[in-house]
């Protein structure tokens, strides 16, 4: 089992078994989202310097990607197998 889908089995069985569980998660979510953001963008300027490809992929749009994969993530931890 890969660690996305045990943490995906952790947090649904943690929910499952006390649904205040399930406000713990979100509120650690919201907690820990905004300095992780702001750290991973630390490394904008050197994966933008860096980028070797054509077109180029800038850091933005790799960015919204993986916020856009995170929230998809998160939104999937509240749904059944």
């Amino acid at each position: 089992m890969n660690a996305s889908r045990l943490s995906r089995a952790l947090a649904r069985t943690l929910s499952a078994d006390r649904e205040e569980n399930a406000d713990v998660i979100a509120a650690w979510i919201e907690r820990w989202r905004p300095p992780v953001t702001q750290a991973v963008a630390a490394f904008a300027p050197v994966f933008d310097e860096k980028s070797s490809r054509s077109p180029a992929v800038t850091f933005a749009a790799v960015l919204a990607d993986v916020d856009t994969t995170c929230r998809e993530y998160w939104a999937s931890l509240n749904r059944s197998s």
